[in-house]
């Protein structure tokens, strides 16, 4: 800090014009809240909260109130900003000040609350999030003053929510602070449940999708407080909600139904939802209402019956798997066949697979394997989907055993590193670790396989384990650092280079290699990139070399591992 204040006494920028100087230190920390960047506001924000409790040590109380009012000023004059980024930048000061102790903290709940009733609602979607969050930390710091706050609020929501004529961004404003509230002040937020019943409906079946979906989240913070009450009290509220959802089937309109199914979707989540289900409510009808609605003509609409369907699997397993399971797996496959919703229909077959059990798979699995290759190879039209690398390594820890998948797993692994084009994105690293795990008579030769696409990706060669004779040793095609420049500094090409390398880098410490001795290999493909220019492929190589060399039972003291080590330090 004290370099800081120095470095803004000599060169820091003024703070603008519309506010009062506070400090060459906060001033210059108010500029880079300012800053269009994420990173710059986050730092700011830290170094902000950081200087704030240095002062409140080391000024007298009367200075200090004096720089508590003229930095609250400034605050106030970032939030009513008419740029979003000066709003945000006074958002993220907020939300570094909230839980500071000091002798002027007990004002700003009060006072930041204040700010954000000037953003609330505003015509910036991500503001309206972010100045949400910090109303919700304003709820979480408790005290005296967090009951009237979250009566008020709570309040003012419900009626944005309830009000006759509606104005959209009011109403997504009304439901980001109701989910706020219900997270993080439950018990105060208890006594606003039945209002909240009675109005979420509005939302629930808005005619704009992003409004639904944020009154669904702020519908799973109220069933989480109701979850935690007594059986009477949990049955009475859960009723009332199945059935308003049944109401909204019955309406016939698209923002009614995929309202109604996303409810379903979370009251079925819920622990020992079973037994609190209305009678008639039980499994089959469940999956008879989600199914009836998977040929529907509006593409939102069958994406939901696809994420719902596990949600609906899980509420009575064995029920499912003696007849249900069977025209579930046939709807998902023939979504596959037709490209419907191939991301939701991988991840939901893959959550199916160890409901449905091995006898209702095994006829299957043929035509499942033939999808998920499909899914893993790039087209001209799409690249590979992650849901499809997923789905496999859940069919892996299904059915380890299973011939059909014992006999094209090998060629799958190495279907899938050639895709990805020496990218290694982390679904497919964390893919081949659980069919590793699953399956661990393919992990050497998973392990060998990724070591050749980390060791092509840093310096186009193979993998060559160590004790490869000198003359045996195939020369990197291009030194690491060239290699990762690829074009000039900043190009498209350049960046794309370095997520590569980062992503390579990353694996190594995210795989299970036990059993390869990596000394060499860390020290000629991994260490260079310690002289990187990009800041973060230099990082990212210092945490590897940490991690391989410094792993159990891997480094003796003495000879040539010891001896690779001291170089790797040396560099």
């Amino acid at each position: 800090l004290s370099a800081m204040r120095g470095s803004a006494k000599e060169g820091g920028a003024a703070p603008p014009s519309s506010m009062p100087p506070v400090s060459p230190a906060a001033d210059k920390l108010l500029v880079d809240l300012r800053n269009r960047s994420d990173d710059v506001k986050k730092k700011a924000q830290a170094d902000l909260r950081v200087l704030v409790e240095m002062e409140a040590r080391q000024m007298s109380g009367e200075a200090f109130s004096l720089f508590i009012k003229k930095l609250n000023t400034c605050i106030f004059e970032l939030v009513k900003s008419p740029d979003p980024s000066d709003k945000l930048g006074g958002i993220y000061a907020m939300d570094g000040l909230v839980d500071v102790e000091c002798e002027e903290s007990s004002t700003f709940i009060t006072r930041f609350a204040n700010y954000l009733r000037q953003i609330l609602p505003c015509n910036d979607v991500g503001t309206m999030i972010m100045a949400s969050k910090v109303l919700g930390h304003l709820a979480q710091v408790g005290g005296t003053l967090t009951a009237d706050l979250v009566e008020f609020e709570a309040k003012r929501a419900l009626e944005g929510l309830n009000s006759d004529k509606r104005i959209e961004n009011q109403r997504f404003a009304s439901v980001l602070v109701l989910k706020e509230l219900a997270n993080n002040a439950p018990t105060l937020f208890f006594m606003h449940v039945p209002a909240f019943i009675k109005a979420v409906w509005s939302g629930i079946r808005d005619p704009k999708q992003m409004i639904r979906e944020a009154t669904i989240e702020s519908l799973r913070g109220c069933l989480q407080i109701i979850a935690q009450r007594d059986a009477t009290v949990k049955r009475k509220w859960y009723a009332l909600v199945f059935q308003e959802a049944e109401r909204g089937f019955r309406m016939r309109t698209t923002p009614s139904t995929h309202g109604s199914l996303l409810v379903l979707g979370e009251l079925l989540q819920l622990e020992g939802i079973a037994e609190e289900i209305p009678q008639g409510g039980g499994i089959t009808s469940m999956f008879e209402t989600v199914m009836s609605y998977k040929d529907h003509r509006d593409a939102l609409i069958r994406h939901t019956v696809v994420a719902v369907l596990p949600v609906v699997a899980r509420l009575d397993a064995v029920a499912f798997r003696t007849t249900l399971a069977e025209p579930c797996l046939a709807h998902l496959v023939d979504a596959l066949r037709r490209g419907q919703e191939p991301g939701a229909a991988y991840t939901t077959l893959g959550k199916l697979f160890t409901v449905a059990g091995t006898w209702v798979l095994e006829p299957w699995i043929p035509e499942i394997l033939r999808l998920v290759r499909e899914g893993i190879t790039p087209s001209a039209r799409r690249a590979n989907l992650d849901e499809a690398i997923v789905c496999l390594s859940m069919l892996a820890i299904a059915e380890p055993q299973n011939p059909h998948v014992m006999e094209q797993m090998p060629d799958l692994i190495e279907h899938m590193l050639a895709a990805s084009h020496g990218t290694l994105p982390r679904p497919l690293v964390t893919t081949l670790a659980a069919i590793g795990g699953a399956m661990p008579l393919l992990l050497p030769d998973i392990q060998m396989k990724l070591l050749d696409a980390i060791s092509f990706t840093l310096q186009r060669t193979p993998y060559q384990p160590s004790g490869t004779p000198s003359h045996r040793r195939i020369a990197p095609l291009r030194s690491p650092s060239s290699a990762v420049r690829g074009g000039e500094v900043g190009s498209a090409g350049n960046e794309a280079r370095q997520r590569a390398v980062t992503r390579a880098l990353e694996a190594l410490t995210e795989f299970d290699l036990t059993g390869n001795h990596l000394c060499e290999f860390v020290k000629d493909c991994v260490a260079p990139y310690l002289e990187d220019p990009s800041p973060q492929v230099r990082l990212t190589a210092a945490r590897t070399c940490s991690a391989l060399l410094l792993r159990a039972g891997d480094v003796s003291k003495r000879g040539r591992s010891a001896r690779l080590v001291n170089q790797v330090l040396d560099q």
